[in-house]
């Protein structure tokens, strides 16, 4: 199963979180390279997330690599050579990219069993992580949901096993702090699944954020965390995201039983 599919207009990033390795394919879904090469020789830890990403701004796309245990996020050229490694952020769970900044320069920032969210520049080199306070953060997204080129952050901050909350984040430069929060059903889903996924089920204006529930729910929030649609699919959820089908928005959800599209006027 593909844990979290990360695409863009040249390459793709397929894998299951805990693998060995990742796969990269092109745009006609060849694939390029596994990584690491040697890994099934010589196994690690397992790979929890794969971001790819241009962090400085220079037009050269890079996979950004996260491994639980101890051996930390690398950086790979899209033709399989380590660029860096920074191993002072172990058990990784999730990353994702910031906006540019006023020079074109993008950060990774990475969740991990502290709570809090690790940064690093395009170098590899680590800031001050990000605190929210008293609230412990377990994943994150983000996503231009404006189209202004400009990063929404939404992340889950719930405290212990089962609780599930949804926050919006304000990330500016070393400040991070929480603007809305909505409760997601109590529970843990029996499969693995992606449980914020940025996506678009309208033609114009803001795309939303989708939430499958443990209990088969699934939550479409605003960009700024108003609740848009709440319905019971019947079945436990195993991934989301949205597509257009014939020029129209479409979502499509995958449960045991298949995948199906649903059309949203």
């Amino acid at each position: 199963r593909v844990w979290e599919p990360m695409c863009t207009a040249s390459a793709a990033v397929a894998l299951m979180s805990g693998q060995q390795r990742f796969h990269l394919f092109d745009q006609q879904f060849q694939l390029l390279l596994s990584f690491p090469d040697n890994a099934l020789k010589n196994p690690h830890s397992g790979i929890a997330d794969v971001q790819l990403a241009d962090l400085a701004g220079d037009g050269n796309l890079r996979a950004y690599v996260g491994y639980w245990g101890e051996v930390g996020v690398h950086a790979v050229s899209l033709t399989g050579e380590r660029v860096w490694a920074n191993r002072n952020v172990p058990n990784v769970q999730k990353m994702t990219v910031t906006g540019p900044d006023a020079e074109g320069n993008r950060r990774l920032l990475c969740v991990n069993v502290t709570g809090m969210l690790a940064v690093m520049n395009a170098q590899g080199e680590s800031a001050p992580p990000l605190v929210l306070g008293d609230r412990r953060i377990g994943w994150i997204t983000s996503a231009d949901l404006e189209g202004d080129g400009r990063m929404a952050y939404c992340g889950l901050v719930a405290e212990t096993l089962g609780k599930n909350e949804a926050a919006g984040l304000a990330i500016d430069g070393s400040n991070a702090r929480i603007t809305w929060t909505y409760q997601l059903p109590d529970g843990v889903s029996r499969q693995p699944v992606q449980p914020i996924v940025a996506g678009r089920l309208t033609k114009d204006g803001s795309g939303q954020w989708l939430l499958p529930g443990p209990d088969g729910s699934i939550h479409i929030l605003s960009a700024d965390g108003e609740m848009l649609d709440r319905f019971n699919y019947g079945s436990a959820i195993q991934g989301l995201t949205t597509v257009e089908i014939d020029g129209k928005p479409a979502l499509l959800v995958a449960t045991e039983k298949g995948v199906a599209a649903w059309a949203f006027e």
